[in-house]
């Protein structure tokens, strides 16, 4: 009896590994057939891109957690958006969003653990709700009673449409090995995005095209042609990888040579903005990183960042020695710069004319995509009359004061979160690391967007909605919960 059943058995199993087999090969000869004839008689970029495609559609799928780390390198303009494909108002980034959608919701990271929702304050989740919702109601408003336009109305609510990475970043990064994974794809971007800021800056060479910026240094009015200026909207990666280092050398999970180098390159990255807000909220996020893990590590770590900052400046000088001269030059000017400085002029004609339309729709505001003032000759696009720099009044314009409260509300949320966690004995030195970095970020923006709209901008909603996701996602160790269970 047992003879017979192990032949039926194995007979079963031959006629469906035939069967498979059968199957694998008549797919692979449609594949081939399929983009043998795309090769043939389409052009060149349409073939690649049918290729290329549905190739990384299935590696997001099956790896949502780089599909993340994809959305935040594409946000930030590490690929000049002229060279991604588009279709119907929708790029890469929407549809990268929508396949880890299906991935996650037909995976088993698709339902939040308990664990993950009780973690967090019950505020800040409802924050994010009733901010999910203000936002829906706002697009609804712009076009349906301000009658905005639809393409200048979607065109805004395009970029705060990333709030949704937040819940996503939860579901797969409650997985610890999968938000190793989204924390190792935003290093190698921040070094990515820092080498690219030393090709522009110190080499002229336009590795962002759009989505980054060169222009000459001017202070004051008076520019300093032997120095190039090299913005980048991936400043913000870099700068997490920076707290996320630091953090790392603080609770000693990390060498001094490590450190030294990683920061180096880094720093090198940072200081080529001659970006004054920039230098000020990186001292502001290193300072908070060390308070937060060990306050009795801050004068050993200053002196590090001091002999760190001084070996970027150094390696810079050598290549081009302007560079030092611009750098003091732009530090030391910070005072005369916010009383006479076309710059600070600009942002404070920006506030003069929307406080008024603020105070005149302070609830839904304008309207997404609405115009705050009339264009100016001086305007470099046309649309320049709808950005403001202050991100504060940037969503009070458009969205209303509510949206304003709730914005800094959740940010708020996640910053206190973090710090709770890293105080908490229960959570693990990783944790506490990546937390650690994760509240100077929030910091971070808190302070930036001053005087930068990263609560409207892609490049700034996407970090802090993945940064917070991260936090959120972050698990207590296994010996930690037992302990916790036994008290």
């Amino acid at each position: 009896m047992r003879t017979s059943q192990m032949m039926s058995i194995f007979s079963a199993r031959s006629i469906y590994g035939a069967a498979s087999t059968a199957l694998a090969f008549a797919a692979w000869g449609v594949f081939s057939v399929f983009f043998g004839l795309v090769a043939v008689f389409l052009p060149g970029y349409l073939a690649i891109g049918l290729i290329v495609i549905p190739t990384a559609a299935a590696a997001v799928f099956l790896r949502p957690e780089y599909g993340i780390v994809f959305v935040a390198g594409l946000a930030c303009g590490l690929i000049p958006p002229s060279m991604l494909p588009s279709a119907f108002g929708f790029g890469v980034g929407e549809l990268i969003i929508v396949v880890i959608f299906i991935s996650v919701l037909i995976g088993r990271q698709g339902v939040v653990s308990k664990r993950v929702m009780v973690s967090c304050n019950p505020v800040t989740w409802g924050v994010f709700a009733v901010l999910t919702i203000w936002f829906c109601i706002s697009v609804a408003y712009s076009i349906a009673i301000a009658g905005i336009p639809v393409q200048a109305a979607l065109g805004e609510a395009r970029d705060l449409g990333y709030l949704v990475l937040f819940p996503l970043t939860i579901l797969v990064g409650q997985d610890p090995v999968r938000r190793r994974r989204i924390l190792f794809g935003l290093v190698v971007l921040a070094f990515l995005f820092s080498c690219g800021q030393l090709l522009q800056g110190v080499f002229n060479v336009p590795v962002f095209g759009h989505a980054g910026r060169l222009e000459v240094l001017e202070t004051l009015g008076q520019k300093s042609y032997g120095v190039t200026r090299s913005l980048t909207r991936g400043i913000s990666i870099i700068l997490f990888a920076l707290f996320l280092f630091s953090a790392g050398y603080v609770a000693k999970r990390m060498s001094v040579l490590r450190f030294f180098v990683s920061a180096a390159i880094l720093s090198a990255g940072v200081l080529l903005t001659f970006g004054r807000t920039t230098f000020a909220v990186a001292i502001l996020g290193l300072l908070f990183v060390t308070w937060v893990l060990d306050k009795k590590a801050l004068p050993r770590f200053l002196l590090f960042m001091f002999i760190g900052a001084t070996v970027a400046m150094a390696g810079l000088a050598a290549i081009r020695p302007a560079i030092i001269e611009g750098l003091l030059d732009r530090v030391g000017n910070t005072s005369n710069e916010i009383e006479y400085g076309a710059s600070a002029q600009w942002r404070f004609l920006e506030a003069e004319l929307v406080l008024p339309q603020i105070e005149s729709k302070p609830i839904l505001g304008l309207g997404l995509g609405a115009e705050y003032r009339k264009n100016y000759a001086s305007d470099v696009v046309p649309e320049q009359n709808r950005y403001i720099h202050n991100g504060y009044l940037y969503v009070a314009a458009k969205m209303g004061i509510p949206a304003v409260l709730l914005l800094v509300c959740f940010v708020v949320g996640i910053l206190v979160h973090s710090t709770r966690i890293v105080r908490d004995p229960l959570y693990g030195s990783e944790e506490k690391v990546i937390c650690a970095a994760g509240g100077a970020m929030m910091l971070r923006f808190l302070f930036a967007s001053i005087t930068e709209p990263h609560f409207m901008a892609d490049y700034g909603i996407s970090v802090i909605c993945i940064v917070a996701g991260i936090i959120v996602g972050a698990r207590r160790t296994e010996s930690a919960q037992v302990c916790g269970r036994t008290r």
